[in-house]
This record gives structure tokens, sequence and C-alpha cells, in this order.
């Protein structure tokens, strides 16, 4: 009898091993359903349809980029694992004008406030329509506050960057890693989509002329749009799991009164 237990037990084991290594990882690419940036320079215009900048130019005015994905295409159970997202530089400043391009890092913080993207195409804007946002309002025309223009850290979006990218001086992709909360932050969002306002990026060096860099939108041809790549697995439905549980104790009690029939 003892044996039989054990094989019965060995069963459930083997069973829920093959449970959880049927639901293996998946992952996604995701390309932006909103972005924008914000510009000093411009603090009255909307760039909602133009590059995206961060850092601060030539001439000591920072920029600001925001980036939102829909996250509807991943499972509501999944459990998601890694998160990693990628941008391409596409312009740095001059060498020739002021200090030009300098090293720095990107921050990415979780936005706690919706913004409107907006529809301006131009690299420096245009005066934004109601409700669009711009680096002196959250939405233009009244409808929506920042805390502090351009954003208040804490108010506007959270107080400690989720993940960081360091910036070289030439163009091409830059790569915000995954960090234990860039994955605490997405799958938030997945558990309530109604508080996903996504992420604001912002250089450690804003108060340095020529820590700008220009990124290509959601609007770029071919593959430099901005893509968050996320990594999950599925957590199986517990309809799932206890009907796996119920097969493996039935069909070890059919073997074990099979056995003990063969014996009598």
């Amino acid at each position: 009898m003892p044996h039989d237990c054990f094989r019965s037990l060995s069963l459930l084991v083997l069973g829920f091993a093959s449970l959880c290594a049927s639901a293996g990882a998946t992952t996604v690419d995701l390309i932006p359903v909103a972005d924008t940036a914000i510009f000093s320079a411009y603090p009255d215009n909307n760039f909602g349809n133009s590059t995206l900048e961060t850092g601060t130019n030539g001439v000591g005015a920072p920029g600001r980029a925001l980036i939102r994905f829909d996250l509807s295409s991943i499972p509501a159970n999944a459990i998601i694992t890694d998160v990693e997202l990628t941008m391409t530089v596409v312009r740095v400043p001059p060498g020739d004008q002021h200090a030009g391009p300098i090293i720095s890092d990107f921050n990415l913080y979780k936005m706690l406030v919706p913004w409107t993207e907006g529809t301006s195409g131009t690299n420096s804007g245009s005066i934004a329509q109601v409700g669009e946002t711009t680096w002196d309002e959250l939405g233009a025309g009244g409808v929506a506050a920042w805390g502090a223009p351009g954003g208040q850290v804490g108010t506007d979006f959270e107080n400690n960057p989720s993940t960081t990218a360091g910036v070289g001086t030439t163009v091409g992709p830059i790569v915000w890693g995954t960090t234990p909360q860039f994955v605490a932050d997405v799958q938030s969002w997945l558990d309530d989509p109604s508080q996903n306002f996504g992420f604001i990026s912002i250089s450690d060096q804003e108060s340095s002329p020529g820590s700008a860099r220009r990124m290509a939108s959601r609007e770029s041809a071919g593959s430099s749009a901005p893509t968050l790549t996320v990594t999950y697995t599925l957590v199986p439905e517990p309809g799932t799991a206890v009907l796996s549980v119920v097969g493996i104790v039935g069909l070890s009690g059919r073997r074990l009164r099979a056995r003990r029939a063969a014996k009598s």
C-alpha cells in the first residue's frame, strides 16, 4: 500500500509539472498607441505627430517624451516576467554647436496622470488644440494642469525611475532593460488598464546643454518606431488545474483498484 501511495503522489507531482510546463513563456512586441514630446522652448506647442525629444538642446531648453502602449493583446491572466523598451535616436546635437552632444542617462518614469498625444507634425510643433498636451499644460485650453510645467515628480509621475538607458553620442537604438520595477509597472497596467498612462522619459543631465536627443516616434517608417518587448507566462485557470488533479487522482485510483483485483 505505501508503494502504491507513493506512486500516486508521484503521478500527482508529474501532472502538476506537466501543467506548468504547458504554460511556456511568450514574447510580444508592442508599438505605442500614443507618443508625444513636450518642449520648454515651445511651451504652448504640441508635438503629437512629430519625433520625440528627451534632454536639453544647445541653448538650454529641455524636452521630455511621453509614450504609452496598449496591453490588451496580452491575456488577462498573464504573469509578466521581462520587459524592454527600444527606441531609436535619429539626431544628436551637432558637434560644432555649443558643447555638442554629451552622454547622459535617460530615466523612464511611470506616469500618474492621463495625457493627450495631439496631432501636430513638425519639429517645432504648433499651437496646441484644446486638450492636447504641451510643456505648460497637461491639457491645453485649461482642460488639465501639470503639477509644474513639464510635469512634476511625485505628482505627475513617480518619484523613482522604472528603468534607465545610457545614451551615447551617436544615432541608433537605445534600450531600457528589464528591472523588477519596470516589470511591476507593466503588470499593474495589465491588471488595471484604467491606470495605464504610460511613461515619461527624462535625461539625468537635463540641466546640461547638449543632452538632447531626437528619437523616432510611432509615426516613423520601418523598424525604427519605439517597441516594448514583453515576455510573459500564463497561469492555468482554476478549472483546468482542478480537472487535471481530478484526472490524475482518478487514473491513480483505477490503477490501484486494478492491481488489488488482480491479486485477489
